[in-house]
């Protein structure tokens, strides 16, 4: 089980790697207003084109400090953070959002509680858990499991752009606060999530903590939008395609082969089509491959199986072919 680091020497460094490889990507410094519930402060922030996405960060109390917000921020309004991911550095503070983690292997994830909020009725930890997309775990936090949202991996250089999604994500959570009828999320829209740069070189180390789910998503969306299908995705669906009036195929994907992670990825296949009235190709998409039979027996079951690998050139491989004739059935 992974535990939490409350170590303070540990966790300067951790932070340390953290912006080593985070603030490359900032290339502006930018003198601006931000507010928060009850106030505003100003301060310097670094903003990244790349990512489309500031920054800003300090030490305070004993509480790493890491402020982000979405888009460029105005030099002449107000700028509203979107989210925070706050390290307690001196001892276990469990208001504090932000943790770190060590893996069996010697990872090193970032972590969030998924307290949020900013003053917004109806946005609270229970909340943000039940309606996130990324991972979650259970940790083991000084004799005490507590459920944690995986952000990334500091070292991996997909950790940018799953700080950038793990915004979007708080961002899109808050938005659904605004209604009830919110919380269903239109099926026929695409919420792409890309930004930043990264490569895939990553997903030849330890993959269950590489968590590359949201750039299997984006890439399998985009090759499928390049062929001229409608693809959409919602709180619960990783990703389907639809023309409009109904769900033609569903995917579900995973960054990782895992037992539990094929018992989710068949369960829910399943319980997912079960709304959906008409015929719908069921698709399982992993970065490795399985047993032929057990490949064989999801088939029995109506899932198909799309094995993905990485070039030399460290780009996504989709198999043409059998994605081709899976297609082709959809059509």
């Amino acid at each position: 089980m992974l535990r939490t680091i409350n170590n303070g020497g540990q966790i300067r460094k951790a932070h340390k790697m953290l912006l080593k490889q985070f603030l490359p990507l900032f290339n502006e410094a930018i003198e601006c207003t931000i507010g928060y519930h009850g106030g505003s402060f100003e301060e310097t922030v670094q903003y990244s084109e790349s990512l489309d996405l500031w920054f800003a960060t300090w030490e305070y109390e004993g509480v790493i400090k890491n402020l982000f917000g979405l888009g460029r921020p105005s030099e002449s309004s107000s700028n509203s953070m979107t989210g925070q991911i706050n390290i307690p550095i001196d001892q276990l503070d469990r208001s504090v959002a932000g943790a770190l983690a060590l893996s069996e292997t010697g990872d090193l994830l970032l972590l969030h509680r998924g307290n949020i909020g900013g003053g917004k009725v109806g946005i609270g930890k229970s909340m943000f858990l039940d309606n996130f997309r990324g991972d979650q775990e259970d940790i083991d936090e000084e004799g005490k499991i507590t459920r944690f949202c995986i952000i990334g991996e500091i070292g991996s250089s997909f950790l940018p752009i799953q700080i950038k999604n793990f915004m979007i994500e708080i961002s899109r959570i808050k938005s659904l606060s605004n209604s009830p009828g919110e919380f269903d999320a239109n099926p026929f829209r695409f919420n792409d999530e890309k930004g930043g740069t990264y490569t895939l070189g990553d997903l030849n180390r330890d993959r269950s903590a590489n968590r590359t789910h949201y750039v299997i998503v984006n890439a399998l969306a985009e090759l499928l939008q390049n062929q001229g299908f409608m693809v959409g995705n919602d709180r619960n669906r990783d990703l389907f395609i639809h023309d409009r009036s109904r769900i033609k195929a569903l995917f579900e994907i995973k960054s990782a082969l895992s037992t539990q992670n094929l018992y989710s990825a068949v369960g829910q296949l399943l319980v997912y089509s079960i709304p959906i009235s008409t015929p719908v190709m069921l698709i399982f998409v992993v970065p490795e491959h399985l047993e032929p039979s057990v490949e064989r027996k999801l088939k029995q079951y109506g899932i198909n199986v799309l094995n993905i690998s990485i070039s030399e050139d460290n780009e996504l491989i989709f198999p043409k072919k059998k994605l081709e004739k899976l297609l082709k059935q959809i059509l």
